[in-house]
């Protein structure tokens, strides 16, 4: 990270500060605070962040605690990427081991000295194998947390999109658009999709709470928006298509994992192959009676 500068918005009269990050991919791309009332209020802040790079403690503005990111965003995307019994076992060591100490803790505020001393409690409750599990699976949800690649080639994919979500897709670039133009030189350049209107990153626990809160209204089942592609490959799959296209859709390394899956969601397809077996012998053996 770089020193970072302090500066005035002459339109809001208000102050505030930029810093150059690297990400995990190596690009650099900038990260703007806003709305400060004084210039030593701005500096102040960013002070604070320089500290907190420097301790190892994860520099975000969210609100979001530990327990909460694991809960709501990283265990339920492990659907589309493991086997249901590894994410079984997952959620277990989650649930017994890093949610009691943990859990409570704002992701901002989790530092090194944190783990150290929660690995220490571990140790004296189990073995050091089933420690190194335990810490493997808190380094796995955190690794997972950065804007990286994806984590097999099935996920580097092509998908296509129906004609509704391209036009909603383009109104929303136009939307975008303007309130790039609008920020002028301070709109960071980190080529995301969904951005606030300075252009700032959408931090996905936010998305969530809004999401469910849009569910609500409309008297929907709250199934967070992960849910939504269960949803999408449980139509797909009930409306008669291929689980070799869902699997590729999804993103899936393997056409098993979808089938492990989503097979519940196909109770009659057994007896419609049984019957098309039937028709396909009884006109095998038509052909053959008819044939001199």
């Amino acid at each position: 990270m770089s020193v970072g500068s302090v500066k005035r918005d002459p339109e809001r009269k208000t102050w505030y500060f930029v810093v150059d990050v690297r990400g995990a991919d190596g690009r650099r791309h900038q990260v703007f605070r806003r709305g400060f009332r004084t210039r030593a209020e701005a500096q102040e802040k960013l002070d604070q962040r320089r500290v907190a790079a420097a301790k190892g403690v994860l520099v975000d503005g969210t609100r979001s605690t530990v327990g909460e990111y694991l809960r709501d965003v990283w265990l339920p995307s492990l659907a589309s990427t493991v086997r249901p019994t590894t994410r079984d076992t997952y959620e277990r060591l989650v649930r017994a081991h890093i949610m009691p100490t943990l859990g409570p803790l704002r992701l901002q505020q989790l530092d090194r000295t944190h783990v150290r001393q929660w690995v220490d409690r571990l140790a004296g409750q189990m073995s050091p194998k089933s420690v190194r599990n335990v810490h493997g699976v808190l380094a796995k949800a955190l690794t997972d947390a950065v804007e990286g690649s994806p984590k097999t080639k099935a996920g580097a994919r092509t998908v296509a999109l129906d004609a509704a979500t391209v036009a909603a897709l383009r109104a929303w670039r136009a939307q975008q658009s303007a309130e790039r133009l609008f920020m002028g030189a301070g709109w960071p350049d980190t080529d995301l999709v969904f951005t606030h209107p300075d252009g700032g990153g959408l931090w996905p626990q936010n998305v969530t709470a809004k999401f469910r809160a849009i569910a609500q209204e409309l008297e929907l089942p709250l199934i967070g928006v992960h849910g939504l592609r269960h949803s999408a490959a449980t139509w797909m799959i009930g409306s008669g298509v291929s689980p070799k296209l869902v699997q590729q859709r999804l993103g899936h390394a393997d056409v098993s994992v979808t089938l492990g899956l989503y097979s519940h969601v196909m109770p009659g397809h057994d007896h419609d192959a049984a019957e098309a077996l039937a028709k396909a012998v009884a006109s095998s053996r038509r052909d053959s009676v008819i044939k001199p």
